[in-house]
């Protein structure tokens, strides 16, 4: 077992000692199949949380295992959402979220490659992806899609198309409160999340 199962493991443990109806108030989350599973709705899945053993699963296939990092996100959204779980309408850049602003620099690293290489000339492909992803078109850049990453936690994707002279430039902002409704830490890794997800949704169209 590697150390992320082991985390997988603890934190199970802490999501079944949790008050579920608080989880599901800080959350937004509902309960399905008469009260088992709590129905975790992300942009390329609804994921099933079980109530009784913590065990994550794809709703559209419930026996095809789910990566650890998926589970483990999700995982962070039940138990690290607090009461003050909201969203706030203020849209900021990763670098001026509070308390997470030293991983822009290795997130943007991840994410700008990806989205450029998947992108760059082909926006009509990227807003396509957004609407497979039951995103919503935002009024920023030349294109720009805003996802639902959990129910309390928008991102939006900002593309800039360059042109002979510069390159595509990407822009992501986050909801101002997205660290009251998961742990700092994983705030990107749900940007790259969204990315990784528009970029497979693009591939499929």
């Amino acid at each position: 077992m590697d150390n992320y199962e082991k985390v997988l493991l603890h934190d199970r443990e802490m999501f079944l000692r949790e008050d579920l109806e608080a989880v599901l108030r800080r959350t937004g989350l509902a309960l399905v199949q008469e009260g088992r599973y709590a129905a975790v709705p992300m942009p390329d899945e609804v994921y099933l949380a079980d109530c009784r053993t913590g065990i994550i699963c794809r709703s559209s296939d419930p026996l095809e295992k789910v990566d650890v990092h998926t589970q483990l996100l999700i995982m962070h959204y039940l138990i690290y959402s607090r009461e003050t779980a909201r969203i706030s309408g203020r849209e900021l850049p990763f670098r001026e979220i509070k308390g997470v602003g030293h991983f822009e620099a290795a997130f943007l690293r991840e994410v700008e490659p990806l989205l450029k290489s998947a992108f760059a000339g082909r926006l009509d492909a990227f807003r396509e992806a957004g609407r497979k992803l039951q995103g919503e078109p935002a009024a920023y850049g030349d294109a720009s899609v805003k996802l639902h990453i959990f129910p309390n936690i928008p991102v939006t994707y900002i593309l800039f198309e360059g042109d002979d002279e510069f390159p595509m430039n990407i822009n992501i902002l986050f909801d101002e409160a997205v660290t009251h409704c998961i742990h700092p830490e994983d705030v990107p890794v749900v940007g790259e999340y969204g990315a990784k997800a528009l970029v497979r949704a693009a591939e499929i169209w």
